[in-house]
């Protein structure tokens, strides 16, 4: 009998496909009538997409694995992230082999604990594939039309190989003209198309409780990209458990860990996980978006609740001095600002500092901001400027980066006392503390490119796990006196 499954494992904590099979062997020649039979009368039980692209030879190993009778019953586990064409597989291997068995059965959304014989993680198309099955459905032939070869690969890129995105997206482009691909293209910068998200949250929904669920919203805001060791002990601050639950959304195919060791996720897992973030804006928890947070900090609504806030000024001004605007004498002002800008931004990541010209292109906002963030724990300011008294200065933070900090040394008064990590590169310190600092559990600072600095705060009786100076040398698992 060949049997197959599409379930949640609840001893492989990820969204799976499951087969199983076993084979009465019956006379040979009934057998050979039967699958004749079978194949005129019912060809395909299942609608498969029409251009399965780069999965033949997936489904031929799998076919060849179900044939091979020397297994008597087995089970065999299909994962991956959700939209990477599992179901798919799963419905291609059921109509080329169900005549072969006595019965068939394709069942959905259960439960099953069992022994897996055969795994096979299933991995998003590469580019050359992405771009033949999106053109398929976007234009009906192998490869773009004439004009919408560049808009095509943008597009590309940003689905990461996953068949549903491709499909959908380029399916909702099919016939369509130029404004509609550019409305498109803008709002995939901004909003996952919303069929995919909705594949694609199912992975989210599965998750048990409320902490994975933290958890993962504050790796998509903040930590995607960081090194999974410093993640860890931000998040430990929060939660303890980070690194059992990141193991946990590994095996939800959630997030990765890639070769340098920092924290991955797909593009469109990361824009779903920000999707979701950006509905609980009633709640106030998280604020990944540069220009949001901007608002935030120069407006006066308040965000008590609020648990993490990320902004950096380069990034929000790229992006506004990078605006298409219409007019000619417009775009050719714009873009010699943009070259400008771009140009400031290379000099001053090759080492140089903030001078008084290049300071007045930041906005400066008002310490009065911080009054309406009192309980942020994760908060990253990277080359913002602010005025004021900063007595109301977070003082529950975990982490505080501050990349670009235009002082030339930390108040004494600012209280960093539950502070873990604490990353102050390419700033323009000289003293870093005057007098010794309180930073009870503080196990991260870096300092790197601070090319000013004259003098590192004393340490003395603090255990620090890294410390990353201007030199960028590190020091591991040992007390640092400096």
């Amino acid at each position: 009998m060949l049997f197959i499954s599409i379930l949640y494992g609840e001893a492989t904590n990820y969204p799976t496909l499951y087969f199983t099979f076993s084979c009465r062997y019956e006379a040979q020649f009934v057998q050979s009538i039967v699958e004749n039979v079978s194949k005129n009368l019912d060809p395909k039980i299942f609608h498969v997409p029409l251009h399965f692209i780069g999965r033949d030879a997936l489904v031929q190993y799998i076919n060849s694995w179900l044939q091979d009778g020397s297994h008597g019953a087995a089970i065999a586990l299909l994962y991956g992230i959700g939209g990477v064409g599992k179901t798919a597989i799963a419905k291609s291997v059921f109509n080329q082999n169900y005549y072969k068995f006595e019965g068939k059965s394709f069942l959905s959304n259960f439960r099953l604990k069992d022994i897996v014989c055969l795994q096979c993680k299933i991995e998003p198309l590469d580019d050359k594939k992405s771009l033949e099955l999106f053109s398929w459905n976007a234009f009906e032939q192998v490869d773009p039309v004439d004009g919408f070869v560049e808009d095509s690969w943008r597009i590309v890129h940003h689905c990461n190989g996953l068949p549903l995105a491709l499909r959908v997206i380029g399916s909702s482009l099919s016939g369509k003209g130029r404004e509609i691909w550019e409305s498109a293209l803008q709002q995939m910068k901004v909003i996952p198309n919303f069929e995919v998200q909705k594949v694609l949250r199912v992975s989210y929904d599965f998750l048990d409780g409320d902490y994975p669920k933290n958890l993962f919203l504050d790796i998509v805001c903040f930590f995607n990209g960081m090194d999974v060791d410093d993640a860890v002990r931000i998040l430990d601050g929060l939660d303890k458990g980070a690194r059992f639950g990141i193991d946990n959304l590994i095996d939800r195919c959630l997030v990765e860990i890639n070769s340098d060791q920092r924290l991955w996720m797909h593009q469109l897992v990361r824009d779903m996980g920000r999707e979701i973030a950006r509905q609980e804006s009633p709640k106030c928890q998280r604020i990944w978006h540069h220009g949001d947070a901007f608002t935030v900090l120069n407006g006066t609504t308040d965000a008590e609740k609020l648990r993490g806030l990320t902004i950096d000024m380069h990034a929000l001004m790229e992006y506004h001095y990078a605006e298409v605007v219409c007019t000619d004498s417009m775009v050719c002002r714009k873009r010699r600002r943009l070259n400008f800008f771009r140009q400031w931004l290379s000099n001053f990541f090759d080492g140089g500092k903030l001078q008084s010209g290049q300071a007045s292109l930041f906005p400066i906002l008002s310490t009065d901001a911080f009054r309406k963030i009192p309980d942020v724990k994760l908060l990253q300011l990277n080359y913002t400027n602010f005025h004021g008294s900063f007595e109301h200065f977070p003082k529950n933070l975990i982490w505080l980066c501050w990349h670009g900090l235009s002082w030339s040394s930390i108040p004494n008064h600012i209280c960093l006392e539950k502070l873990v990590v604490l990353d102050l590169s390419r700033s323009c310190l000289v003293d870093a503390w005057n007098g010794k600092p309180f930073l009870p559990k503080l196990k991260i600072l870096d300092l790197r490119h601070s090319r000013d600095l004259i003098r590192t705060p004393d340490f003395s009786g603090l255990y620090l796990m890294k410390k990353r100076s201007s030199g960028g040398f590190v020091q591991r698992e040992k007390r640092i006196n400096c």
